[in-house]
C-alpha cells in the first residue's frame, strides 16, 4: 500500500492501492523504469473522466505509462464506488475531489512497481502531491487544477503553499492552471503576474511550447531541474475533451539502462580439426 508522507501542512487526499501486478523481489519488468531509464508520463484535462475510462484504459494498456495525471475529473467519491469503477490494474489511484461544488477535481495513477507516498496538503486548492522513489532517486510530483477567474488572493495563497512543497526537492508539477501566458516573451498581466513570480522565485523551467486548449497554453509541467524532461509533445485530444494530451519522459538518474547481451556463435572462427582430433580422443 502507499504510505502517508507529512508536511507542515498536512491533509487527507485519498488513495487507493491495487497489488495485483505488482512486482516482487528484484525482478523488474521489461516496461519498468528500471529498464528505460525513464518515466513515462501522460498528461491531460478530462472535463469528466468516467465518460472517457474506456478510452484511458486502452490507451493506458497500449503504452504501459509509470504515471496518468488527469485534472478535471469531475469526481465526487462520497458518491460513488471509486475502487470498482475506476480501477486500472497494476496501478495505485490517487486523488482529491473538489468538495464544495460540481466539477473541477485531479487523479493521478502511479504504478505499482514505484514506492509513492501521499503528501498531506490541507487547502481548499484542488492540489495533490506524491512523492516517488525509485531506487536512489526520488521526486516530488504535484497535480493541480486551478479554476478559471480565481481571485489574486486565493492565487497568493496558492503559490505561497507551491513554493512550500517545491522548495529543496527535485520536483514535477504539472496540471491545468488556467492562466494566459506567452511563454516566448512572458509578457506579465494581472492574471498571469502571480504564476510568473512563483515560477521566477523557484527557478522552475515550463516545458510546454505548444497550445493545449485552443490557441492557449493552459496545460504545464514545471520542473525544479532544467535537464530531466525529455521527448514532450502536444497530442490528440481523448475521448472529446476540449485539451490535447500531453506526452513527455522524466529521467531517472543513477539508473543504468539494460542492454540485453546476445551471444552468436562464429562458425567462420571454429577449429574443426581439432574438434574431430578431440573427439576421437574421447573415451567412449
Amino acid at each position: 500500500m502507499s504510505q502517508e508522507h507529512s508536511t507542515e501542512r498536512g491533509g487527507e487526499p485519498s488513495s487507493l492501492c491495487y497489488q495485483d501486478n505488482v512486482q516482487t523481489g528484484k525482478r523488474k519488468s521489461i516496461g519498468s523504469p528500471a529498464v528505460r531509464g525513464s518515466l513515462k508520463v501522460l498528461l491531460f484535462n478530462a472535463r469528466y473522466i468516467q465518460n472517457k475510462f474506456l478510452e484511458l484504459r486502452a490507451l493506458v494498456a497500449t503504452e504501459e505509462p509509470e504515471l496518468v495525471a488527469i485534472t478535471e475529473s469531475w469526481l465526487r467519491t462520497s458518491d460513488r464506488d471509486l475502487e470498482g469503477e475506476f480501477v486500472i490494474p497494476g496501478y495505485q489511484l490517487f486523488h482529491k475531489d473538489r468538495e464544495d461544488r460540481g466539477g473541477g477535481g485531479v487523479l493521478l495513477y502511479v504504478k505499482n512497481s514505484i514506492k509513492s507516498m501521499t503528501c498531506n496538503i490541507t487547502s481548499n486548492h484542488e492540489l495533490l502531491g506524491v512523492d516517488l522513489e525509485i531506487d536512489t532517486a526520488k521526486y516530488r510530483t504535484l497535480l493541480l487544477y486551478r479554476p478559471p477567474g480565481q481571485l489574486n488572493e486565493m492565487d497568493r495563497d496558492l503559490y505561497q503553499l507551491l513554493g512550500e512543497l517545491v522548495d529543496g526537492r527535485v520536483c514535477i508539477l504539472m496540471g491545468d492552471f488556467n492562466t494566459h501566458v506567452d511563454w516566448e516573451t512572458r509578457e506579465p498581466s494581472a492574471e498571469n503576474t502571480p504564476l510568473l513570480e512563483f515560477v521566477n522565485d523557484e527557478f522552475l523551467t515550463q516545458w510546454v511550447r505548444e497550445p493545449t486548449r485552443g490557441a492557449n497554453i493552459l496545460d504545464l509541467v514545471l520542473t525544479s531541474e532544467d535537464d530531466i524532461i525529455q521527448d514532450l509533445s502536444v497530442n490528440e485530444e481523448i475521448g472529446g475533451s476540449d485539451h490535447k494530451l500531453i506526452r513527455f519522459s522524466v529521467k531517472v538518474p543513477n539508473m543504468e539502462t539494460v542492454t540485453p547481451v546476445h551471444r552468436k556463435l562464429d562458425m567462420g572462427r571454429a577449429n574443426f580439426e581439432g574438434l574431430h582430433e578431440g573427439v576421437a580422443e574421447m573415451k567412449l
